[in-house]
This record gives C-alpha cells, structure tokens and sequence, in this order.
C-alpha cells in the first residue's frame, strides 16, 4: 500500500509521440526544481507514464507490479481505460507532489497467476487485461476447469483466455464474450476458451472469482503462457495447473476526479 511519501519518480514515456515528450520534460523539470530523483521503475516511490494503456502496462512491468508504489497515468493519446488523468490536467499532477495529501487515490485489481509446476514448485506473474493459456506454434491443448476443488468442464482448445473487468473491453470481447458494466460484478474473472474441439455444446463464457485449469495435454508442444499480450519466461519443466485470481492488494492509481468506468465504456466501445 502506498504510504504517501515521495523521494523519487520513475517515468515512463511512448518516446514516438512529440507530445508525450514535451509532457515528460515539463515534469522532470519540476522534479528537479523540488529536488525529488528521477530514477529506475523498480526503486521509485511513485511511476509515471505518459502515453496510452499501452505505455501504462509497461510502467506496471518495469515496477513488477508492486503495491507499495502510486501509479499516475497520463493519456496523451486517444481515450484509454488505464491512463485516466488526460494531459490537459498536467497542474493537477505536479500540485500533487508538493501535496500529496489532498490527493485522489484509487485502488485498481491486477489478476494474478499461480504457475504450478511438476514437481511442486510455484511462480506468480500478474496482468492488468487478461492471461492467455495455449498450444505453442498453432496447436492445441487439453485441459480441465476445475471450481471450488470440483472438476468443472473438460475442453480441448487452442487457449483460454482469462479476463478481467478491464480485459472484458478487448481480446475477450472480441472472441464474443461479455463486457463487464455492473459494479456488482467487478471482481469476476471471465474465462473464454478458443476453438473448442471436445464438446461442441460447451459454454463459450464461465464468470468466476478465480480459476484454476489442470493441463492434461500438449500434444508434444510447450505450453504458452501470455499476459497482456506478452509471453510469459517459463521455468523448463512440466507445467501441472494454474490458478488465476485477484491479487489481494489493488495497485494505488492517482486520479484527479471520480473515475466513472461506465461513462469511459460508453465513448470507447459504444461510439
């Protein structure tokens, strides 16, 4: 959890976009002139990214996650559903570390996967979107949807795709599935398998507050494991199962005004 000191920034930038550079020198020029560093995601108090959703995610990468650090995303591009502070709001971001005290802060869910492997070892990677689980080079997998300690289904597939509520704008929903738009519901996790081959008859949609999926075949390929879009490093040996939830901490992002979800679906998705 974010405590609310600040010693030291990292930044992030989309080094192609004029504007996403002029906004990065006006804020390390204040920085300096605050004398608060500049410095490496990993051992900053606080990290910036100025671009999209895409530059965001990469900030969240080079920071591994952590939760112990304030997100502030800056969107110089078009409308995004992570960056949520447009850059027409600079001020209020450099007022803010002078001050932190009276700022906004909200708390955003990451999904985190438990890799279990063969011989009872465990890994964990996190993602903000969605995991990918599937046959490497085009092939399929066999797998198990297990719930509450129960198996649930048993499907063959080329991948599933496990989504959150911020996923459920994208590659989830291009495979058909549904968009999260009740508060009620965020916290579920949406599981979409791809091209199923077992059981024609199996629900393309299972909503759940976590997941967990026993491999029981790869057909001779190495399993492939993506989060947002990035291809998880694997240790060399037998993947056994997989669980996927929330992370039971949120990630602290700064905001200047309420954040309202609905009102950012409606102008992304509906118009």
């Amino acid at each position: 959890m974010f405590i609310g000191s600040i010693a030291s920034v990292g930044i992030v930038v989309k080094e192609s976009c004029s504007l996403s550079s002029e906004v990065k020198s006006v804020i390390e020029d204040f920085l300096k002139t605050n004398n608060m560093r500049i410095t490496d995601c990993d051992s900053a108090d606080v990290i910036v990214t100025i671009g999209g959703d895409g530059t965001f995610l990469e900030g969240l990468r080079k920071a591994m996650f952590a939760q112990n650090k304030l997100y502030i995303g800056i969107n110089t591009g078009t409308l995004g559903f992570l960056t949520r502070i447009e850059y027409i709001y600079l001020e209020e971001v450099l007022n803010f570390f002078v001050n932190p005290s009276k700022a906004i802060i909200a708390s955003m869910q990451v999904l985190e996967l438990k890799i279990v492997y063969s011989d009872g070892t465990m890994q964990k990677e996190y993602a903000m979107n969605e995991f990918f689980i599937g046959g490497n080079q085009h092939s399929s997998i066999k797998f198990k949807q297990i719930y509450d300690d129960k198996p649930l289904q048993e499907v063959r597939a080329n991948g599933i795709v496990i989504s959150s509520e911020f996923g459920s704008t994208g590659w989830y929903r291009s495979l058909q599935g549904s968009l999260i738009l009740k508060k009620g519901l965020i916290g579920s996790v949406l599981v979409c398998p791809i091209e199923n081959r077992l059981c024609p008859a199996f629900s393309r949609e299972v909503i759940s507050e976590e997941v967990k999926i026993k491999i029981l075949e790869t057909y001779g390929k190495p399993l492939l494991l993506m989060n947002d879009n990035r291809e998880v490093v694997t240790q060399n040996k037998r993947i056994d199962s997989l669980e996927i939830k929330y992370a039971p901490l949120g990630l602290p992002i700064l905001s200047v005004k309420k954040y309202d979800r609905i009102e950012q679906i409606i102008e992304k998705v509906y118009k």
